[in-house]
Parts: structure tokens; C-alpha cells; sequence
């Protein structure tokens, strides 16, 4: 992937969400911090009235088909997403687990269009996706009707900003109105 060596992560600091958050879960931000660490053994004891908070670890309720989002900030053509998970078990949750890509806001898993898939296998660790989405939210769920936690380590997201191929080239149109010619319609002009 020498493309990859010259992208930079769309998703690094952007907003994200979570259908909702586990009581030991860290923020659905953590999952765009930059830091990739598959040490999930080792909890932090925040005080001794809550259960421990799993470092650079986010996960999701038990819940039907729970979600995480991040939203890019701009449309782009997406190329590469990178998920890294949890290396200490659980590996079975992902089977389920999809990739949905939208230049609208979700408001359902049903929206979007489908990136990739596990197809059935789980993984822990690093899973590679590529594909080729337009758009600026990302969503990652598990597609399951059966309760599940959904859990995140890092999420990247490779893509490149969408180029006008039709930009200042050749137009012709049927009628011309308001003496404007065909020209106006891909100028580069808004």
C-alpha cells in the first residue's frame, strides 16, 4: 500500500459517537487519538465506587446492532479503512461487523453504502478494509439482532479530497438561457 504511506488519517480528531457507551468504556473519542495499543489486559481503577476503565478501549452497551460513527468534516473518496481491535478475546463479536459509508448524516445502519464487511470471520488486532465510498460519515456496526457489545480500539480512514473530472472541459447543451453559456456549468464556479 505505498498510497497509503503518502495519506494522511481523515478521521484522526474528528467527531465521533456511539449508539451508546458502557459504563467501563472510555469516550467514543478514543478511537481517533492516534494511539494504537493492544494491551486490553490491564484496566485503570478510577475510584473503588466503579468498575475499571479499559485503556484506549471503547465499547458500545449490549445492545442490537450497535454502532460507532465519525464524521470527516468533508466528503471524500474513501479508499482504505483500518479498524484495529481488541487482542485479549471477544474476537467472536466482529462477525458481524460492517462498514457504512454517507455524505448525509446516519440515521439508521440502513443508510449509506455498505464499505466492506468481515464476511463471517472475526480478527483481533489490525483488519485492513479497501474499497471505494463517497462520502463524509463512517459508520462501523455489528449487524446482529442479538445483543452484542460493539468494541474499538483505533479507527483510521484513508481517502482523497473528490476531483471534478467534467472541471473547465468541452460542454454543449440543448438550449442556452439568460445568455448563459454551457460553460457556467463546470467552470469551478459555485
Amino acid at each position: 500500500y505505498e498510497w497509503l504511506a503518502e495519506k494522511e488519517n481523515l478521521a484522526f480528531g474528528k467527531p465521533t459517537k456511539f449508539s451508546s457507551t458502557h459504563a467501563r468504556s472510555q469516550p467514543s473519542g478514543v478511537s481517533v487519538n492516534g494511539l494504537i495499543k493492544f494491551q486490553k489486559k490491564t484496566a485503570v481503577l478510577i475510584n473503588s465506587e466503579l468498575p475499571p476503565i479499559e485503556p484506549d478501549l471503547n465499547f458500545t452497551n449490549k445492545q442490537k446492532s450497535p454502532w460507532w460513527e465519525v464524521d470527516l468534516g468533508s466528503t471524500y473518496d474513501i479508499r482504505v479503512i483500518n479498524i484495529y481491535s481488541r487482542e485479549d478475546g471477544y474476537t467472536w463479536r466482529q462477525k458481524t461487523l460492517k462498514i457504512a459509508v454517507s455524505p448525509f448524516p446516519f440515521s439508521s445502519n440502513a443508510d449509506g453504502e455498505t464499505f466492506a464487511t468481515t464476511g463471517g470471520q472475526s480478527f483481533s488486532g489490525l483488519k485492513n478494509f479497501t474499497g471505494n465510498a463517497f462520502g463524509r460519515y463512517v459508520r462501523i456496526y455489528l449487524d446482529t439482532e442479538i445483543p452484542e457489545h460493539l468494541s474499538l480500539n483505533e479507527v483510521e480512514v484513508y481517502g482523497e479530497e473528490p476531483t471534478n473530472l467534467a472541471l473547465n472541459k468541452q460542454v454543449a447543451q440543448s438550449s442556452t438561457g439568460w445568455n448563459a453559456p454551457a460553460s457556467y456549468a463546470n467552470d469551478g464556479n459555485t
